[in-house]
């Protein structure tokens, strides 16, 4: 049997301003999650989370694992934002350097290699380069999507252009807290809308890609 998998950085359901600051809501929820779904803060472990979904897969084969968070961007002097420089998505975020070591977890675990993983994040599938000061900074999103695809032994799904994160409800539950003397504590989170892809996507696999 195989499961979809939704991973969402709470990142998603915070305002322009709580991105700046680095302080917004700690829950966030899809509005059409996956069965399985799981979220994750800035300050906790990616690989720590991989390697849980991992044992209560208990032998069983992923679906899709599909991630929601914000696509690292850099911005040219006119203002406009560029893509392909990683996600941003728990404590590690998503990157060159530590791509296969993450996703190398997974392979032999996806039911498909056609299609096994979605990045929905902004511009994360697409190369660019950006003058800064006296440097470029060099981001290739097909890259690291190729990265992923080889260590998990299955294609990705990704996009070349911004994706909208639509907040549409807020909530407040009750959650497990060691802080608390009460073992628990009320918090807040986001209810987020992805809504469909925005613009072109891609297939990014070991050897080759294609729109998708």
């Amino acid at each position: 049997m195989s499961v979809r998998i939704s991973i969402a950085d709470v990142r998603i359901g915070w305002t322009k301003e709580e991105l700046k600051s680095g302080k917004g809501p700690p829950l966030v929820r899809l509005q059409n999650p996956s069965p399985k779904f799981y979220r994750i803060g800035p300050r906790d472990s990616l690989a720590g989370l991989f390697d849980r979904i991992l044992t209560e897969l208990d032998g069983g084969m992923i679906e899709m694992l599909s991630i929601y968070a914000h696509g690292y961007v850099e911005e040219d002097a006119r203002h406009r934002t560029h893509g392909g420089y990683g996600i941003a998505i728990g404590l590690e975020d998503i990157l060159p350097g530590n791509a296969a070591a993450l996703f190398g977890r997974f392979k032999g675990h996806f039911a498909k290699p056609v299609l096994g993983i979605e990045l929905v994040g902004c511009k994360v599938a697409v190369r660019s380069a950006v003058k800064i000061g006296a440097t470029v900074a060099v981001g290739d999103g097909v890259a690291l999507c190729r990265a992923i695809a080889t260590a998990a032994g299955t294609c990705v799904r990704a996009s070349s252009e911004a994706q909208k994160f639509d907040a549409v409800a807020e909530f407040t539950t009750i959650v497990a807290d060691k802080t608390s003397p009460l073992g628990r504590s009320m918090q807040s989170g986001t209810v987020v809308d992805p809504g469909p892809w925005e613009g072109n996507t891609w297939i990014i696999c070991e050897k080759g890609s294609h729109k998708g």
